[in-house]
């Protein structure tokens, strides 16, 4: 099946945030100059599709990662992140 323009978009930033996760320069403008797009529509995008900040969606997935290779659920590392103060 054909892909949409938004798949298409979610495939790309999802191609530069794994390749960069553990950079710590990752960040807005470096995921809008990766996918060839201006930050304020990466920003758009993200926010339309998956309701978070382009920050948070990369602190997301940045803690799912860190979850998975804890191997415990990316809720409550986070809840422990958040309970110790680390932002």
């Amino acid at each position: 099946t054909m892909k949409s323009s938004d798949e298409i978009l979610m495939d790309k930033i999802m191609k530069v945030v794994n390749e960069h996760l553990d950079d710590p320069a990752l960040n807005v403008e470096m995921l809008a100059s990766e996918v060839g797009l201006s930050r304020v529509h990466v920003h758009r995008k993200l926010k339309e599709l998956t309701n978070l900040s382009t920050r948070d969606f990369i602190k997301n997935i940045r803690l799912q990662q860190a979850a998975a290779l804890l191997n415990i659920n990316p809720a409550t590392l986070y809840r422990t992140m958040k309970k110790y103060g680390v932002k």
